[in-house]
């Protein structure tokens, strides 16, 4: 016996379109298996597997939202837009019998070829290196609330570090990013008036140049794609055969 959830999420604020996409993610850990669609404004997810049922609905429902925030932050990466989705509906069907078991023992692939550029690739690359994901996340946080982006970048170079298993001051040479800039940029996060990294006393909160702030970010992705690069043998090959996606 098994359960199937279903949900689907819209995207929010300025009216723009996803590329048309769909593919498959397999749970290593519990063989649940999820199909992703993406058309227009809209996300559906579709979620089966016989071990679904041991987990709590509420669980499930903040899952399917960690699914879609992997998303949104691949549409960012491959350069598809900037999306914000917000769950619309959800549904939860109970103690199925689930006879078909070829599509649950699939792999992480596309279920069908579509033109969604690098979409699925940084959707792949997310779903197996759980630290390059976090930089990702917050990069796209930084793009969010970008009152409180020096926080978000600050964060997200640290997931690079610990990711590549590196100190401050060799960060900068293995990402490409300028090590200064870094020194930089860590000595603002700890400002307590214009990134506010700890409380202070004051609770201030100047604003940060816009930007400055914007092209610190692009920063943080191209450090992200040269932080793949060093992990990614065969990604490393893509770069440098079709160049830096993200230069600075």
């Amino acid at each position: 016996m098994g359960d199937i959830d279903l949900f689907t999420y819209r995207h929010i604020g300025e009216r723009r379109c996803l590329p048309a996409m769909q593919f498959d993610y397999l749970e290593s850990d519990t063989g649940n298996y999820w199909r992703i669609w993406g058309a227009d404004d809209l996300i559906y997810l579709y979620r089966m597997g016989e071990e679904l049922s041991s987990r709590d609905y509420e669980t499930r429902v903040m899952e399917a939202g960690l699914m879609v925030r992997r998303l949104e932050c691949a549409l960012v990466m491959a350069k598809a837009g900037w999306f914000r989705f917000t769950p619309i509906a959800g549904w939860k069907f109970s103690g199925l019998i689930i006879t078909d078991s070829s599509t649950v023992a699939c792999q992480l692939k596309q279920a069908e070829p579509k033109d969604i550029g690098d979409v699925f690739d940084w959707f792949q690359a997310f779903s197996q290196h759980n630290l390059l994901r976090r930089a990702a996340e917050d990069a796209y946080n930084a793009l969010t609330i970008p009152t409180e982006a020096i926080f978000f970048m600050y964060r997200g170079f640290e997931w690079l570090k610990k990711c590549l298993k590196v100190s401050w001051k060799e960060l900068g040479a293995i990402i490409h990013v300028p090590q200064q800039n870094i020194d930089h940029l860590k000595k603002i996060a700890n400002d307590p008036d214009l990134a506010a990294r700890h409380a202070s006393e004051s609770g201030k909160k100047l604003r940060f140049e816009q930007g400055v702030c914007t092209g610190w970010i692009c920063g943080l992705l191209h450090g992200i794609v040269h932080a793949r690069c060093q992990i990614d043998s065969a990604y490393a090959k893509k770069v440098k055969k079709l160049g830096d996606p993200w230069p600075i």
